[in-house]
């Protein structure tokens, strides 16, 4: 399994390879540069732990495209467990909180646990109900995640 990390309390330039805030190891800053950085055809599963150790937002929209998985090498975007909200809203918890789209998954087998959206404003080319979309796709899981509007 290959695990990496994500807090917005973090700078941009760190690699993932562990939840700290500073040196070249740190936490992505967003879901969006792990994405980015750790897209590929995946031959085990792909673990992304997020946290917020300011409970600071994600606010940077992402696309989860690009990817080639499979039932047994899928996506796990999961809140750390103290991250994890407990089932009501708590901005000190992680969350993808944007004014316009959340999250695109554009890919099978993608699974989200413990993550809270929100969307806090009307787009009118991504109306409110557009939260995190399944474009066509038929195995993502949102286990536990919360969203609010």
């Amino acid at each position: 399994m290959a695990t990496r990390y994500v807090d917005p309390n973090s700078s941009a330039g760190g690699d993932g390879t562990t939840n700290a805030l500073s040196g070249a190891n740190r936490a992505y800053v967003s879901l969006n540069a792990w994405e980015a950085a750790e897209q590929k055809t995946t031959t085990e599963v792909e673990e992304c732990i997020c946290s917020t150790d300011g409970g600071v937002a994600d606010s940077t929209q992402v696309d989860i495209n690009g990817w080639t998985t499979s039932a047994s090498n899928y996506i796990d975007i999961k809140a750390a467990s103290s991250y994890q909200h407990a089932g009501a809203w708590d901005t000190s918890k992680y969350r993808l909180q944007n004014t316009s789209y959340l999250c695109r998954v554009y890919e099978d087998y993608v699974r989200f646990t413990g993550i809270q959206f929100y969307q806090n404003g009307v787009n009118p080319t991504h109306p409110p109900n557009q939260i995190c979309l399944n474009l066509g796709v038929g195995s993502v899981t949102t286990n536990g995640a919360r969203v609010e509007r």
